[in-house]
């Protein structure tokens, strides 16, 4: 049997606490959100599918209808180590090895049909993540009326399925959509990605006509979509300049430098692929560069973090890739990333979504 863990709702480390930043009003959604769990068929494996959509007020009370008050989601996160072990090392263990992790939420559990008026974003995690990585911007995005799909990939940590020719980033993706289109023959798609989940998002051959977000990590690709690529000096995973030299010479770049942008509306009507770049230099050694991890869910890094902190002195010592695990350890800052980037990819959606 796995161990099961339960994380507690998110605060800030002491040290970031003093820029004195917590998750912005917005992020609370006004909208109440449902959740749902539902299995691809993908060359006859089974591939997990997570869903957020919005509710209106009656299906909120007819999903509660059977019940007193309605029942938060809890999520299960799975970290298996010796998936860790084969996609770091190239060792194989004969069994798995792994600790389970329960994330509290907002959203609400329902068997309510996915709503098939919607617009639908799909979010492809990165390299070693898990399709609850961006939860926190997977329930922002569906507060605010979108219809969010989160399916497992072949690299995830949770190991949820065995993968074989044929189950591919690009197979999965295109099996999400085949999934809707059974209901819904004429939806509007867009698609997000963290890390490598950048790269699928970007160079993805399915049309997104509602745009196409790459954060801390992008690969250029052939497409006419809206393109937003958010990244940071801070990332020592995908160094920024690894990313601004692939940049399309159409691109128009904007910095971050703490301050609001006023004018990013106004940017995102005017230009086809924008780069948001997050340029924090700061003496305080209170306030931290948003690292590569920072860009994920605070409650899914609490449980890495939990669940990866002893093995952090083996990993360097064995020279192992750390992803920005040792910088996230000191930052914490989660919450404080998201209010820096949050506002241009919801102004994103929101205005290609109406075109």
């Amino acid at each position: 049997m796995q161990p099961q863990f339960c994380i507690r709702p998110f605060s800030l480390a002491s040290g970031a606490a003093s820029v004195a930043a917590s998750v912005p009003a917005s992020v609370a959604s006004t909208v109440p959100i449902g959740f749902t769990e539902r299995k691809l068929g993908v060359e006859g494996v089974n591939v997990p599918l997570s869903v957020w959509f919005p509710l209106d007020s009656s299906s909120s009370s007819s999903s509660s209808s059977s019940s007193s008050s309605p029942k938060a989601v809890t999520y299960s996160y799975k970290l298996c180590y010796s998936k860790l072990v084969r996609m770091m090392m190239g060792i194989n263990v004969p069994f798995e090895i792994a600790k389970s992790f329960k994330i509290p939420s907002s959203a609400l559990s329902t068997s309510l049909p996915i709503p098939s008026n919607s617009n639908f974003i799909i979010f492809a995690h990165g390299f070693l993540g898990s399709r609850f990585d961006m939860l926190h911007l997977c329930e922002l995005l569906a507060s605010r009326g979108y219809t969010v799909l989160a399916p497992e990939l072949p690299e995830s940590i949770s190991n949820s399925f065995e993968t074989t020719d044929g189950v591919s980033r690009d197979s999965i993706v295109d099996a999400t959509m085949s999934f809707i289109r059974r209901e819904n023959p004429n939806p509007r798609f867009g698609i997000f990605g963290h890390s490598m989940g950048g790269g699928t998002a970007a160079q993805n051959s399915n049309s997104f006509p509602l745009g196409r977000v790459s954060i801390a990590g992008y690969r250029p690709g052939a497409t006419v979509d809206p393109t937003l690529i958010v990244a940071s000096e801070g990332d020592m995973v995908i160094p920024l300049n690894r990313i601004t030299t692939a940049l399309p010479p159409s691109s128009t770049t904007v910095t971050f430098t703490g301050e609001p942008i006023l004018d990013i509306k106004s940017i995102i009507s005017q230009h086809n692929t924008i780069s948001f770049i997050m340029s924090e230099i700061s003496t305080d050694p209170g306030l931290f560069q948003t690292n590569h991890i920072s860009f994920l869910s605070p409650s899914t890094n609490d449980a890495l973090v939990s669940g990866l902190r002893a093995l952090i002195p083996l990993a360097k010592a064995l020279k192992m890739p750390l992803l920005d695990m040792d910088l996230y350890m000191n930052s914490r800052d989660s919450a404080i990333a998201l209010t820096k980037f949050q506002d241009v990819v919801l102004d994103f959606y929101d205005f290609h979504s109406k075109q």
